[in-house]
């Protein structure tokens, strides 16, 4: 750290493209990783000339492994392998040439290369994640459980068989009814998500990824850059900060979050039902609640739960069509995860990732002489939507982040 004048320094320590370091001829790297991809993705700019001629000589065709490392002021180091993905833009003036080279994880690449053919019965999503990410030749964080499900892989891709159980896997605080009345009742929530990191792949469902189930970053906060404040305390100091959006109520009563119906005919039984859903505290505020006094989003389907099974005897219920706990419980905690959104400029911070918590303490201004104090209602814990890393030719860098908050976290003191 003592090498480090300023927060925002970094150290190159490998900057390749197909193997030939390029780092007379770096100009920009930007890396990119968020919640809702399958793949860590980014671009790197580079000079070139006609004297020097690094892609001519190289038979640069863009499409060749690239290899990138670097290290902060507080010692993190960042590390990428990947493929480059094509060239994005070229800019000619006079003898020099400006390459834009996007580029991916070996995971995206490897997606491409494999298909999935295999039945799954009533296998648990964590079990699928974990052949999936063996499968595009990587690791797993899993964490929390879901129900088992059973559904057909029909040659899909890897990360679209994780598509697939995003949005039709049941979590364990997800129910239904199954009364013989037309008019039955669900609860509780469902989703999982599954996305690229720079440590691997994380899974997890998206109440438990709400809540925290990764690192937290804690003491970050709007600070004057004294230069009596050591490394460790500028490390922890919010350059900028904006909140593009806090709430659209709209969008959620359009998509049936807080409350919504769905007509389903039952094909094993030959029945009609209702099924009325309306979120529980986990996902709304009581004044939100009282907004909303009827369900404002209609499913309609079909259900079919036996058939699966080959066998005489009856099917568990909602087995094999799990779509009375699933459908509107996903649209529900889908729609509300992401109330507020807020984008927020750090100094490097290379192990910060996509699924983390950052906690923030934003000032209130103040017109009196006094110390100011936070602001309740930006201050807090906000879940990392997307995590965007730029490191620069002059030796600067800057880590940019998309954060949200759910319905119920309107407060500093809210969870």
């Amino acid at each position: 750290m003592s090498d480090f004048t300023f927060p925002t320094e970094f150290k190159i320590n490998t900057i390749e493209l197909n193997g030939e370091s390029v780092l007379g001829l770096f100009v920009s790297v930007e890396i990119y990783e968020s919640i809702y991809l399958g793949g860590v993705t980014g671009s790197i700019t580079i000079f070139d000339t006609d004297a020097v001629k690094f892609i001519e000589k190289n038979e640069i065709e863009f499409v060749e492994e690239i290899s990138l490392a670097f290290t902060n002021a507080s010692g993190e180091e960042i590390e990428f392998e990947g493929f480059m993905n094509g060239l994005r833009d070229e800019t000619i003036k006079e003898q020099k040439k400006m390459y834009t080279i996007d580029f991916s994880s070996k995971a995206v690449r490897k997606n491409e290369m494999e298909f999935v053919t295999k039945p799954y019965k009533n296998e648990k999503p964590e079990s699928i994640a974990d052949e999936i990410s063996e499968l595009l030749e990587t690791e797993v964080d899993s964490k929390g459980s879901g129900e088992g499900m059973t559904f057909l892989g029909s040659r899909k891709k890897p990360l679209d068989i994780m598509r697939y159980v995003m949005s039709h896997g049941v979590t364990t605080n997800s129910s239904v009814t199954n009364s013989e009345e037309v008019e039955q009742e669900s609860k509780g929530t469902s989703g999982f998500m599954f996305w690229e990191t720079l440590d691997g792949y994380r899974f997890c469902s998206s109440e438990d990824l709400l809540k925290g189930s990764y690192e937290t970053w804690s003491d970050y906060k709007v600070q004057l850059s004294k230069r009596s404040l050591s490394m460790d305390e500028s490390m922890k100091g919010i350059i900028d900060y904006e909140f593009p959006q806090i709430g659209n109520f709209q969008s959620k009563l359009r998509s049936g979050a807080y409350r919504s119906t769905y007509i389903v005919f039952d094909l094993d039984k030959g029945e009609y039902k209702e099924i009325e859903y309306e979120a529980d505290d986990d996902s709304v505020t009581e004044k939100q609640k009282s907004e909303v006094t009827k369900p404002t989003r209609i499913f309609c389907g079909t259900f079919q739960n036996e058939k699966f099974s080959p066998e005489c005897s009856k099917t568990s219920d909602d087995q094999d069509d799990q779509s009375k706990k699933y459908l509107q419980q996903n649209a529900s905690r889908q729609n509300t995860l992401s109330d507020q959104h807020g984008r927020f400029v750090l100094p490097p911070s290379y192990k910060m990732r996509a699924g983390d918590i950052i906690d923030v303490k934003i000032p209130r201004v103040s017109s009196d002489d006094g110390p100011s104090q936070p602001d309740n209602k930006h201050s807090g814990k906000y879940l990392i939507k997307q995590v965007a890393h730029f490191m620069f030719a002059d030796l600067k860098s800057y880590t940019k982040i998309s954060t949200i908050r759910s319905t119920t976290q309107q407060q500093d003191q809210d969870t």
